[in-house]
C-alpha cells in the first residue's frame, strides 16, 4: 500500500502563519501537524508515499525527508495551477500500482487502521459523527454499512457522518477511471473538479465502500480550531515535566527540552517549541513556536510564530514569524 497526501494548498484560513510556512509545518501539541499524521500512518508500514505539493514546497520537502526519508520512500510532484483535490490526486497515479490511503493534511484523526489488512471490499472511507452536518461534507450509507453517496453541505438532514478526509482504496483501476472522467470534464470547463467526483463515479459503476466510524477527528483548518486541537492531543498524550526552581507547571504541556523557562507559570494546555524563552510570564492554552520570547507578560489562547518578541503584553495573540511586540 502508498499513501496519496495532498498538501498544495495555501492554508489561507491560518495566515499570518501560512505566509512563511506550509500549513502542514504548523505546530500543535509539540510537533508539526503533517507529523501527527504521519506517524500515525506508519505502523501500516506502506511501500511509499507521494505528497502532491505547492505552497512552500520545498520547506515541505526538506522537513519531510530529514524527518522520515529514511523510513520509507518519498516522492514529490508539484501541483502548478491548483484546480480541484481530484487534479491533485491524479497528480500522484504512480502510486496507482496497488492500493492506496487517500489522507488529506488538515486534520488528525483517530481510527483503527489496521481493519486495512482484511478488506476484501473496494475500499474504506472513514466518517466522524457529528451533532451539525450542515457544516460538512456527509456520507450516507445503506443498511449494510456501505457509501451510498457523498453529500456537501445538506440543508436538510440524510446523515451525521461527516466526510473527514481519509479514504482507503483497494479498486485503483476504478478510481483512475473516475479521476480520468474528472480530468476531462477539468478540461472542458475552469471550475474546480473535486475527489468525490471520482468517488460518485466509483459508486456508480459498482464499488463496494464500507464507511468506518473514526474515535477522533480534530480539525487544524483556522487557529480557533488548532488551539482545540492543541488541548485535546495534549490531555491525550502530553509527557510530565519536573519543574526547576521558580517555575511552575500545571499539566498537560509539550515543553521542548532546548526551551528555557524562568520564574513563570506554564499550562494547562501549552505547547512550546525549539529554542523557545519565557521569562516572568504566565502561559496557558497556548502555541509558541521556535525561537520566540515571552517576557512578563500573561498569554492566554495564543498562537506566536517562530522568532517573536512579546514583552509586557497580556491577553490573547495571533502574531505570525518575527512579529515584536512591546
Amino acid at each position: 500500500m502508498k499513501l496519496i497526501i495532498p498538501v498544495a494548498g495555501k492554508g489561507t484560513r491560518m495566515r499570518p502563519f501560512t505566509h512563511t510556512r506550509p500549513k502542514p509545518l504548523l505546530p500543535v501539541a509539540g510537533k508539526p501537524m503533517i507529523d501527527h499524521i504521519m506517524d500515525a500512518l506508519l505502523p501500516l508500514r506502506p511501500s511509499g508515499a507521494v505528497f502532491v505539493t505547492g505552497h512552500l514546497k520545498d520547506q515541505f520537502e526538506e522537513h519531510m525527508r530529514a524527518r522520515y526519508g529514511k523510513a520509507l520512500p518519498l516522492s514529490f510532484v508539484e501541483q502548478e495551477r491548483p484546480r480541484g483535490t481530484a487534479q491533485a490526486i491524479a497528480l500522484a497515479q504512480e502510486a496507482f500500482d496497488e492500493d492506496v490511503l487517500i489522507v488529506f493534511s488538515d486534520t488528525i484523526f483517530d481510527v483503527d487502521l489496521s481493519i486495512i489488512r482484511k478488506c476484501e471490499d473496494d475500499g474504506i472511507f472513514w466518517a466522524m459523527e457529528v451533532e451539525d452536518p450542515r457544516r460538512f461534507g456527509v456520507m450516507v450509507t445503506d443498511e449494510d454499512g456501505y457509501l451510498a453517496r457523498i453529500v456537501e453541505k445538506p440543508r436538510e438532514f440524510v446523515s451525521n457522518l461527516a466526510n473527514i478526509g481519509l479514504y482507503y482504496i483497494r479498486n485503483t483501476k476504478l478510481l483512475k477511471e473516475g479521476l480520468d472522467v474528472a480530468l476531462e470534464r477539468l478540461a472542458r470547463t475552469d471550475k474546480e473538479i473535486y475527489h468525490v467526483d471520482a468517488f460518485t463515479y466509483m459508486l456508480a459503476h459498482g464499488a463496494r465502500i464500507r464507511v468506518e466510524k473514526a474515535r477522533g477527528w480534530y480539525d487544524c483548518g483556522t487557529m480557533e480550531e488548532t488551539l482545540k486541537t492543541n488541548e485535546v492531543l495534549l490531555s491525550r498524550s502530553a509527557p510530565q515535566y519536573k519543574a526547576a526552581k521558580g517555575v511552575t507547571i500545571v499539566p498537560p504541556v509539550a515543553i521542548d527540552p532546548s526551551a528555557r523557562i524562568e520564574d513563570s507559570t506554564i499550562g494547562p494546555y501549552v505547547s512550546i517549541g525549539e529554542g523557545v524563552t519565557v521569562a516572568g510570564s504566565t502561559v496557558s492554552g497556548s502555541i509558541i513556536d521556535a525561537h520566540s520570547t515571552v517576557r512578563g507578560s500573561r498569554l492566554k489562547d495564543s498562537i506566536l510564530g517562530q522568532h517573536v518578541e512579546l514583552h509586557g503584553k497580556d491577553g490573547a495573540f495571533f502574531l505570525g514569524d518575527h512579529s515584536r511586540i512591546g
